[in-house]
């Protein structure tokens, strides 16, 4: 199995059709953007880029949820066999979501949202980029596979994983109304599992959070972003109210210490680091000179031509 020697989470391990969507250009374009895009101009260390903080998401979100669904018995439904295919399935969304999730990201990532189009955000190249490019492709693929394995392994048709259990073939469009919608109205839309998985990408305790405080307190060389992930993966767990239909992600009645300390990392990080005023004032020149370069002052809405746009390019 390929794996990445990352400096926060030691060997983070990839399947080869995950390899795939890593391998591709809109996903090595991460490479060639800053994570905190002119911080490295005031702690020198902060070269790192989205590449590494999306494989570091990846792993997290993958080993927050196998600690949650292992406290929890038929998390997901009260037939063992239903439970075990939806936990397969929920899982591998999860691991593609945090795959794919930055890659919207314009130069020097949150800097130059300024300058797209109006009423567009980064979070509109992401979706398109996962619908339109090879990426689409890749997620299919794995998704067809992943399908026909759990057909395979617990004996039955594709009709059957799709009309008894609602497991159907993972898809860009599948990940995106998980993900990416405001208002979850879609007909297709599982109540409230789809609700629980968002809240690993985005939530007070979301894993995005917990990977980049990590990565980017060490980058920064800095001890503000630092907690015990060991012990807040520990004390996450999920909460289930059958009477209102309510599935969300949790801490443990013993974790409130660990939570506490996720959070005032996060707040020192903020002020400290992200809030820092010379960042905030090179940041700002920054944008200026990318609207200088830029055709009518505006990333371009083509998606093709927008992927064209990274850190080298404008700072060549």
């Amino acid at each position: 199995m390929p794996q990445f020697r990352d400096p926060i989470h030691g060997f983070i391990y990839i399947s080869e059709d995950e390899l795939k969507i890593v391998n591709s250009a809109p996903f090595q374009r991460l490479r060639n953007i800053r994570q905190l895009a002119t911080t490295y101009l005031v702690y020198h260390g902060a070269e790192h880029t989205r590449f590494g903080h999306s494989l570091g998401v990846m792993h997290l979100v993958a080993r927050v949820f196998d600690s949650v669904t292992s406290k929890t018995p038929n998390l997901f439904s009260d037939d063992s066999s239903e439970n075990k295919i939806r936990t397969i399935w929920y899982r591998q969304i999860l691991r593609l979501i945090a795959l794919t999730h930055d890659l919207g990201h314009s130069p020097f990532s949150h800097a130059s949202e300024g300058l797209f189009a109006s009423e567009l955000e980064h979070e509109h190249y992401t979706k398109t980029i996962i619908e339109d490019t090879i990426i689409s492709r890749y997620i299919v693929e794995i998704g067809n596979s992943l399908h026909e394995g759990l057909c395979k392994e617990f004996v039955l048709s594709s009709d059957e994983l799709i009309k008894k259990y609602k497991v159907r073939p993972i898809t860009p469009q599948l990940l995106w109304m998980i993900y990416g919608e405001k208002t979850a109205i879609h007909d297709e839309y599982i109540w409230p599992d789809f609700i629980f998985l968002k809240s690993f990408m985005d939530s007070e305790l979301d894993c995005d959070k917990m990977d980049y405080l990590l990565r980017d307190s060490l980058y920064c060389g800095v001890t503000y972003g630092k907690y015990d992930l060991d012990r807040f993966v520990s004390i996450l767990t999920a909460y289930k109210d059958k009477d209102k239909n309510i599935l969300s992600l949790a801490i443990c009645s013993g974790g409130i210490q660990a939570f506490e300390e996720f959070v005032l990392a996060r707040y020192f990080m903020f002020i400290q680091v992200y809030f820092h005023k010379t960042r905030r004032c090179l940041d700002r020149l920054l944008v200026e000179g990318i609207k200088e370069i830029l055709p009518e002052g505006i990333f371009p809405e083509k998606i093709d031509d927008y992927l064209k746009w990274d850190d080298t390019y404008v700072l060549h």
